[in-house]
């Protein structure tokens, strides 16, 4: 009959060959005494053997030994003892290999230990999973860190919970992948904090997810940032939300963009705060588009410039 010696005495082949009810029967002093290499050796299934009690007595410095695929294995049980510390020591592997599950089951104390290296991991699955309180806990860094891919998975709910400087911490990379739902997710509170360089790195595309209360808040600066593209992309109802004085801001590049669509909804009030250059800026076919009284604006606030 062979005998098996202490858990710290076996090799990191031994360790692969146990049966997890050999596992199972580790005492916390006996993981405690576990190498780095024979923690990492440990497989999905046997790493879940492991009793919770046997578990918490792990260090930092062996839950960051845990190979990437046995760390889905960890229990809800298991990874509720994780302290502060332990899940600050996990990798970014660790962390981006965490299922749905796992993620749901962690307290908002260890979401908030997470380090911005370990949350730029979390894939867009993963971001999807997480409530808007685990969000509220993320600090400007933690956010900002989050990948452009990820931030596709990020639901109007989520988005929504954002508070105005966590909005204010989103880098031009991550707002140009936000879609158009997710633009209109920041509301027209959390719209109104962004930056005018934030604004023009928002996609062209996505810009049409502005709504009218967003843009009725655009300050001068925000509304004057837009690009020419972006303005492309501006329905009439979104043209007829800003303000003629936030109109006005538009350069001669953005006004000769606007789309059929986009101009059907300029008013006369709007055309009347235009500057000449602003008006010569109209193109002979966008011209053309123009409803009667559109026309006669021009020609009166052309007149008036003269």
């Amino acid at each position: 009959m062979t005998t098996i010696g202490a858990p710290s005495s076996l090799s990191v082949y031994q360790i692969r060959s146990l049966a997890t009810s050999a596992i199972s029967q580790w005492t916390g002093d006996e993981v405690e005494s576990l190498s780095k290499k024979q923690i990492g050796a440990l497989t999905l299934v046997q790493i879940s053997a492991l009793s919770k009690e046997a578990f918490e007595r792990l260090s930092s410095m062996q839950v960051a030994s845990i190979s990437v695929q046995a760390t889905a294995g960890l229990s809800a049980e298991q990874l509720s003892t994780l302290s502060s510390d332990k899940m600050a020591s996990l990798t970014r592997a660790q962390v981006a290999s965490f299922t749905s599950a796992q993620l749901s089951s962690l307290s908002i104390e260890q979401f908030e230990a997470l380090t911005p290296v370990q949350i730029g991991g979390l894939n867009a699955r993963q971001v999807s999973a997480l409530t808007p309180a685990v969000l509220a806990m993320f600090a400007p860094d933690d956010v900002a860190a989050v990948s452009t891919f990820a931030i596709s998975g990020m639901n109007a709910e989520s988005l929504a919970s954002l508070s105005q400087g966590q909005v204010q911490a989103l880098t031009p990379a991550q707002l140009t992948a936000l879609k158009p739902a997710q633009v209109a997710a920041l509301g027209s509170d959390k719209i109104g904090a962004v930056t005018p360089d934030q604004i023009a790195a928002i996609d062209p595309k996505a810009i049409a997810g502005l709504t009218t209360s967003q843009i009725a808040v655009m300050s001068l600066e925000q509304a004057e940032a837009l690009t020419a593209p972006q303005v492309a992309n501006l329905s009439a109802v979104q043209i007829a939300a800003f303000s003629p004085g936030a109109l006005a801001t538009f350069s001669s590049k953005d006004l000769s963009s606007l789309s059929s669509g986009g101009l059907a909804g300029l008013s006369v009030e709007q055309i009347s705060r235009l500057s000449l250059t602003q008006l010569q800026s109209f193109t002979t076919q966008q011209t053309q588009l123009l409803a009667t009284q559109q026309v006669s604006a021009i020609v009166s606030a052309y007149e008036a410039l003269k």
